[in-house]
């Protein structure tokens, strides 16, 4: 949901995901500011990656890491197909907490200078009451 006064689509697809990185591909879509205050930010435009990465355990499977990790081919994709476009936001469940992910901080998208993590490994972000 956005504020279409604020903001407008500019582009929108489902990744082609031709490796089969992805149990669910991600969606990727490209907005951009309108309005009196749009000079205000230092983004005219910017990409949103929508994702829900696969939960498998990863003591003994690399699928979630594999996935998060390939989310960085699919900003890649996003920027080569809109170059004048370079901020982006990955959101979504990326299942990275539990026992999905072996070693957190040692997946290549979260140790990659260029990137902010937002969220930390430690915050329970069920919304479901735990039984």
């Amino acid at each position: 949901m956005y504020t279409t006064n604020m903001l407008t689509v500019r582009f929108s697809y489902d990744f082609d995901d031709i490796n089969g990185w992805f149990e669910r591909p991600p969606g990727v879509i490209v907005l951009e500011r309108l309005g009196a205050s749009a000079p205000n930010y230092k983004t005219s435009s910017f990409i949103i990656i929508s994702t829900h990465i696969k939960p498998e355990s990863g003591v003994s499977d690399m699928t979630t890491e594999d996935e998060i990790n390939h989310l960085a081919d699919v900003y890649l994709d996003a920027t080569t197909k809109h170059p004048s476009v370079g901020s982006a936001i990955i959101a979504g469940d990326m299942n990275a907490d539990c026992t999905y992910v072996a070693d957190q901080e040692g997946m290549t998208l979260y140790a990659d200078p260029a990137t902010d993590w937002l969220i930390p490994f430690n915050v329970d972000t069920t919304v479901k009451d735990r039984v």
